[in-house]
Order: C-alpha cells, then structure tokens, then sequence
C-alpha cells in the first residue's frame, strides 16, 4: 500500500502532472505549494499553470502503479538536478 502526499506541477506544455515533493502528511505539502507554484521552473523556464496534492492512493486509482513510480522518479531526478 502506497502512502505520501505528492505535491505536482503541471505547465503548459506538458503532458503530465510533475512530482516536486512528497510529504507523510497533506498538510505539509500543502506548506511548499505556494513556493513550487510561484518558483518552480520547467526546462524552458516556464512557471507551473496548476498545482495540486495528490495521495499516493490517488496516482495508482489514476494510472496504476507506473504513476506512483513516475512520480517517484521525479523526486529523485529533480534531487540528481539541484545536487
């Protein structure tokens, strides 16, 4: 069983919702959405359109489990870009 609260952006010209935190609690994710709304830029430089928080329970009702491990691997990819 998954478990989390995803915070997700989505721009323009993307397809798909991005991962750019995770917390245990809703709360606390909803605590960066502001900051990953206004700040959070894509490759092109584009700023988000959207932003939500999305249970892990969520993502697999969504697309099943390759969403809860794309969403996953964005964490870990955006981690790799800012280190």
């Amino acid at each position: 069983m998954h478990t989390g609260s995803y915070l997700q952006v989505h721009y323009s010209t993307g397809e798909r919702w991005v991962t750019v935190a995770v917390s245990d609690t809703r709360a606390v994710a909803a605590r960066f959405a502001p900051a990953a709304f206004r700040t959070r830029r894509n490759s092109r430089g584009e700023t988000p359109l959207h932003v939500r928080i999305v249970s892990a329970a969520q993502l697999v009702f969504e697309g099943g489990e390759q969403d809860v491990h794309i969403a996953d691997a964005d964490m870990i990819n955006g981690a790799a870009s800012r280190a």
